[in-house]
């Protein structure tokens, strides 16, 4: 059993001091665009009633020792840091570990595509996608798509090409 400590699971709270101009300016730069904070916006929603399944999980990761894992990890998750993957890794060594450029929500993996290219429409085509739609809100983003989980084969060819979309795009 993971042991997480009331150090680990606070590491990344509000120390109780002004943050300098340096921080505020990262903050405001990390999340400069609507976009860019729809995520910070939706995540309390989800993760608030997520304890009692992962301990779920937890107490049942015996039950995958040589089993064919993937551990999926989206390029910006500030939840599951190279921390908490190396604790995975202890548990699962022998996992395959994929870096998603996107999100998941629910049960789909959001990928920036970019509407128009090919790579969008090809997802397009995957049975069940969709424009992505995250959360509750109905908004959509017409630059990603939603790919269900029943299509998760698809998920890491995907977000390699949101990988590389958004590395094309940033360059």
């Amino acid at each position: 059993m993971v042991d997480v400590s009331t150090e680990d699971r606070f590491e990344l709270g509000h120390r109780q001091r002004r943050p300098s101009q340096a921080e505020m300016r990262q903050y405001r730069a990390a999340l400069g665009t609507p976009e860019r904070r729809l995520a910070s916006a939706l995540l309390p929603a989800h993760i608030s009633d997520a304890g009692p399944f992962l301990a779920e999980v937890e107490i049942g990761l015996e039950q995958f020792a040589g089993v064919p894992v993937l551990l999926l990890r989206a390029d910006r998750d500030i939840a599951f840091r190279p921390k908490e993957l190396a604790r995975w890794r202890a548990a699962l060594p022998d996992a395959c570990v994929a870096e998603l450029a996107g999100c998941l929500d629910g049960d789909v993996l959001g990928v920036r595509l970019g509407a128009g290219t090919a790579d969008h429409q090809q997802a397009l085509d995957v049975p069940g996608a969709e424009v992505f739609s995250p959360g509750d809100k109905g908004r959509t983003f017409r630059d990603w798509v939603a790919i269900p989980v029943t299509s998760s084969a698809d998920w890491e060819h995907f977000a390699n090409a949101a990988m590389a979309y958004v590395s094309n795009r940033h360059v």
